[in-house]
């Protein structure tokens, strides 16, 4: 049995920056469309107690998906 690692490098041995950048480029597109499209009112609360209020984030969120720049 071999060692297995996460991520990209866990399957490709061959993996260039630009792959990874290329892969990041396109989460990063995904999460600002989907930001862009959600409602902050049709969210359940979070089962469990969270460090942050999360609509307050998400909105900070989707306003700078707006703005055309996410924020983390």
């Amino acid at each position: 049995m071999g060692h297995e690692f996460a991520g990209v490098e866990g399957l490709y041995t061959n993996v260039t920056i630009a792959m990874e950048r290329s892969i990041i480029r396109t989460l990063q597109d995904r999460w600002v469309k989907f930001i862009a499209n959600v409602d902050p009112n049709d969210l359940p609360a979070s089962p469990t107690y969270l460090p942050v209020d999360l609509r307050e984030w998400l909105m900070a969120q989707a306003s700078a998906a707006a703005e055309g720049h996410a924020s983390n």
